[in-house]
């Protein structure tokens, strides 16, 4: 067997092993490394599915016999009669064999019975001690493992100065893991003497990338464990950009199988820098990019050792993760089912570390799906696996949060409760009540008492872990980090399970008033816009902030925030090390460097928001209280609250004069789900004649009301206007379109859908507007009034997604013809769903926004050149470039996008012109940190061609997200199509909108916007251009209701 290098995740932090091959490092190429080689051009963006890696795999099949060979050489018997230095060679072959298939105890043992036979200070007993110090380290033995690596430092010769580079590096990662950075430090500084001294050696042409390349990941391990993440990802890049360049140029000096040994080696450290540096990017959020890396890692190993190999499988679980925190949980799954048949190919044993983690990854992607039986089977095999080696059960412990939520789901309470019983007590000894870890398995526990009915201890539990849950959530806001989207889960399941408890303290079907219902009113917000606000965050760290002060505030509070989450972690891991192999001083210093860090990021967020507070709100708002809400309301104003959990759905009402009520409503989040679609496919019907045009579901619809609506009814009846706080797939439905009264379906008419204008809408009875949080609307009433002297309107749309796009353009009029009267066109929405990957291009043109804003834009008197923006000029460039504070109305007429929608986009975006039809003219996206960087004095931005009916509420979350994006950058209220609109239809009830806003002063958004849209119902519809008769009302709610006005 060679000698090759397995790279492994030391408990959760990505440090990587040293590639020990033999002669890896004594085989580098010709050329000069002064310096690194030049970046390469960007990579294009992953496509948005996994359909490209499912080829891959199955074009790699695994060799059984391969797996089967390295299990029978594991199991191997000392040859009878060897002298000392076969003996050596054996144990120290049949331990890296072990290591490679996960046995971590045998791979630890064999080597140090290596250590026994072999001699001192010969080349191969330096390697092989690196080799033990390696596994110790993944073993859990720390405190071993530098000792070890110490060995094998010593005992490197002083005149091999590649050997002991590699050494030192290995002696600073060791005590990295340690968090004893002062020690680290002091061997990069000894790495770095050993490379200067190399940079003047006749072998530096010819190795010195492959040392640049050692040298650059020393120092990047420093700075990730430290949590400078920017510095670790330029290390990381240098590392890979130098290895890349040794491997283009191979030795002249070997041949045969040591040439293929170094290759291995060289390439096997690649795979570790692409893997090592998509962590470091996914720990900042950077999700594209750290995928794009992952993958071609993954590539790597799969064309270098195959389908059936522990590199193959860390890679498929490395992705796994990354696309989990995307959100695309199916695909995560399915990588981490894969991850855990590469590590049984490669001849994992059932009991091994490697099959533990691969097994506790399945059943968390298992458990984000909803599969929570098939979750509990795999946790089961992982805990059946652990209890045949107790040292494994103890590192990698049996107990699972995950497994205590599915146990939740499952309808088994008692198992959840005993084992989120026992991990409390557990970490509670070793990390202590405070910390983060022990209070969420507090919470945990908490969600175990309440559902089997122990209401008084769960109360508890819950008023002790809620509040430091969501002040440590708050303090980990500031930076995305790998695993953002599973605590936010977790956080939001903690939140639903307390809310569910409140509202049964007061008695099946009560209605709540007082203390529980204001505490439940601030969960909700805070449980209904965790994901929109951790996208929020995220496009915050990301965007170009404008004020050179904010932006040095905004950069230092990240950096400390980093920094201080780093350190945490790794506190963390040491504190879950036996005690004999932990060091108490270094813990201590760890404490003191987190404590100092937390004073320094606390004092930046207060300098923030003293200087900033607009910034400080839009980064960490602070949840509302009954009370101040109500105090922003007007009143003719009432509000509604709407959360929806796994098991049950929550209203809340109030008003200005203080009435407040609380209710629990038999609809849970998934019962929501089946309504809205059902009631959408009316609404959003994929059709191309109006005969085809399906009846809308009235008796659903009043259903719908009366369950979410009417229980609190007493107190918001009387309002003039509903502010309406939607959550999951209710920000897919306008309010308005809710019937008050039960009715029966209309019959056949002359003029079709004429018999809706009879229905009891809500509309008829009172204006809707919506809001993104309940946050959002204090600061939206705090706005002053915008300049009189704004011109009146800007707008861009009907955007080329394509050169073909374009020439089709070219040889139409540049003012296409009204549609004829009494047509029936629905705009055009993005189709990608099913596309493995997608782009700009598989965009549909919307041509008919060409005369949407140039009749809106006559309607406000507009002057053409300055303030249309079509085709080649609907720019991102255009937008970012343009004066966009000195307009009333901001209109974009495009395709609104949500994350996965195309390939790498990751935020909520709206479409502009392609870069490949205008270059130089940005990406073709309008993102969310686009949008923040804005500045805006708009009175309504118009996004009307936006579809909230992307799948999980993915839409409704991206509309909420760029609400909040838009009304930080200036502008107070947003209108928003939920549905392809028809496109006379639509023309017609925004220029009327527009009309009434221009002609009645004082006239709120949300009432000229009801008034356009019952003058658009009760009109006399579509006329036949010819006969002058109608062909149709516009009364069915595909028509008048698909806008929505968001904010004040």
């Amino acid at each position: 067997m060679n000698g090759k290098r397995f790279y492994h995740l030391v408990r959760g932090v990505l440090l990587l092993g040293l590639a020990c091959a033999p002669a890896a490092w004594a085989a580098p190429e010709a050329g000069s490394a002064a310096a690194a080689p030049a970046m390469p051009p960007a990579a294009p963006p992953p496509p948005r599915s996994i359909a490209d890696i499912a080829k891959l795999l199955d074009h790699y099949k695994p060799d059984p016999a391969v797996a089967a060979a390295l299990r029978a050489q594991a199991d191997a018997e000392p040859p009878q009669g060897a002298d000392r230095d076969a003996l050596f060679r054996f144990f120290w072959m049949r331990g890296r064999t072990a290591g490679n298939i996960g046995r971590v105890g045998q791979e630890i043992a064999d080597l140090r019975r290596a250590v026994e036979h072999g001699t001192p200070g010969s080349g191969g007993h330096v390697r092989m001690l690196r080799n033990l110090a390696s596994a110790e380290m993944h073993g859990g033995n720390f405190l071993n493992a530098v000792k070890v690596a110490e060995e094998s430092w010593r005992q490197t010769p002083r005149n091999q100065l590649g050997q002991a580079l590699a050494a030192e590096q290995m002696m600073t990662k060791q005590y990295v893991v340690l968090g004893d950075f002062e020690t680290a430090r002091k061997y990069l500084r000894e790495a770095e003497a050993s490379f200067a001294r190399l940079k003047a050696s006749r072998r530096w042409d010819e190795n010195g990338y492959a040392w640049s390349a050692l040298m650059e990941r020393g120092r990047a391990e420093i700075f990730q464990a430290e949590g400078r993440l920017i510095e670790a990802e330029g290390a990381y890049r240098k590392a890979l950009q130098n290895m890349e360049h040794h491997i283009a140029h191979p030795s002249q000096r070997e041949a045969g199988r040591e040439a293929r040994l170094a290759l291995n080696g060289n390439r096997q450290f690649r795979e570790g820098m692409e893997r090592a540096l998509a962590g470091v990017l996914l720990a900042q959020g950077k999700v594209v990019e750290a995928e794009v890396h992952s993958r071609q890692a993954l590539k790597h190993a799969l064309e270098r050792v195959g389908r059936g190999s522990t590199d193959a499988a860390q890679g498929l679980g490395q992705l796994a993760r990354i696309v989990a925190e995307q959100g695309r949980d199916a695909e995560a799954a399915l990588l981490a089912q894969e991850a855990l048949r590469s590590h049984e190919m490669a001849g994992a044993a059932p009991e091994s570390m490697a099959i533990a983690h691969a097994r506790r990854a399945l059943g968390a992607a298992l458990v984000a799906q909803g599969k929570h039986a098939e979750a509990i089977a795999v946790f089961r095999q992982m805990r059946a696996g652990l209890q045949a080696d107790a040292e494994l059960a103890r590192q990698v412990g049996s107990g699972d949060l995950d497994w205590v939520l599915a146990s939740l789901r499952s309808g088994d309470p008692q198992h959840a409760e005993g084992m989120a019983k026992a991990m409390l007590d557990n970490f509670a000894r070793k990390f202590g009540d405070l910390s983060p870890r022990t209070v969420e398995v507090r919470a945990f526990y908490a969600m175990a008492l309440a559902a089997r009915g122990e209401r008084a201890g769960a109360l508890t539990l819950f008023r002790s872990a809620v509040p430091l849950l969501l002040e440590q959530a708050r303090s980990a806001a500031a930076e995305v980090e790998t695993g953002t989207i599973r605590r936010q889960r977790r956080l939001v399941a903690i939140l639903e399970s307390y809310l569910k408890l409140l509202s049964e303290i007061g008695g099946a079907g009560a209605t709540i008033v007082g203390a529980d219902a204001d505490e439940s009113f601030r969960l909700a917000d805070i449980a209904r816009g965790s994901a929109v606000q951790r996208a929020l965050t995220a496009s915050a760290a990301r965007a170009n902030i404008a004020d050179p002060r904010l932006a040095h505030l905004a950069r230092s509070e990240q950096d400390a925030q980093r920094r201080s989450v780093a350190l945490s972690e790794l506190l963390t891991q040491l504190l879950g090390a036996p005690p004999e192999q932990q060091l108490p001083q270094i813990q201590a210093k760890m404490r003191q460097d987190i404590e100092q860090l937390k004073t320094e990021r606390d004092r930046l967020r207060q300098e923030i928001a003293a200087q900033f507070p607009d910034y400080a709100e839009l980064v960490d708002p602070k949840p509302a209280t009954v009370a101040q809400t109500a105090k922003t309301l007007k009143p003719d104003e009432a509000l509604l609250a709407f959360y929806f959990g796994e098991e049950a759905g929550f209203v809340w009402a109030l008003k200005a004069d203080g009435q407040a009520a609380f209710a629990r409503v038999a609809m849970n989040r998934a019962d929501l789900a089946r309504d809205v679609a059902a009631l959408r496919r009316a609404l959003d019907p994929g059709v191309a004649a109006i005969d085809e045009i399906p009846a809308f579901d009235l008796d659903l619809a009043h259903r719908l009301y009366a369950r979410l609506l009417q229980p609190l009814q007493p107190v918001w009846q009387g309002a003039k206007v509903l502010l309406a706080v939607p959550h999951a797939a209710l920000g897919q439905l306008p309010l308005a379109l809710l019937p008050t009264a039960a009715v029966a379906q209309p019959g056949k008419s002359a003029v079709p859908f004429a018999g809706y204008q009879a229905v009891p809408w809500l509309l008829r009875r009172v204006a809707v507007a919506q809001l993104p949080s309940v946050t959002a609307l204090a600061s939206l009433r705090r706005l002053p009034p915008g300049d009189a002297s704004r011109r009146s309107f800007i707008g861009f749309g009907d955007p080329l997604f394509s050169t073909a796009q374009a020439q089709e353009a070219g040889v139409q009029p540049a003012a296409a013809p009204l549609a004829t009267r009494g047509a029936f066109r629905l705009r055009s929405s993005p189709q990608t769903a099913k596309a493995d990957s997608a782009g700009l291009a598989l965009l549909p043109r919307l041509p008919d926004t060409n005369d949407e804003i140039r009749e809106i834009g006559k309607v406000l008197g507009a002057d053409p050149a300055q303030d249309i923006y079509l085709q080649t000029r609907a720019t991102e460039k255009a937008v970012l470039e343009t004066d966009l504070s000195q307009r009333r109305v901001v209109m974009f007429a495009t395709h609104g996008l949500v994350p996965g929608d195309l390939d790498g986009l990751t935020e909520p975006a709206l479409a502009l012109t392609s870069p490949e039809v205008v270059t130089g003219a940005g990406d073709g996206f309008l993102t969310m940190d686009n949008v923040l960087a804005l500045k805006l004095n708009a009175d309504w931005v118009v996004l009307s061609a936006c579809n909230t009916a992307a799948g999980e509420g993915a839409g409704a979350e991206a509309v909420s997200g760029l609400g909040r994006a838009f009304f930080y950058a200036g502008a107070r209220a947003l209108l928003v199509s939920n549905w392809p609109v028809e496109t006379v239809a639509a023309r017609l009830l925004m220029t009327d909108l527009f009309r009434r806003q221009a002609a009645t002063g004082g006239m709120s958004k949300s009432e000229a916007l009801r008034q356009a849209m019952l003058a658009l119902m009760d009109g006399p519809g579509a006329r036949d251009e010819k006969t002058g008769k109608a062909d149709f009302s516009y009364a069915h709610p595909l028509f008048w209701a698909p806008f929505v006005v968001v904010g004040d």
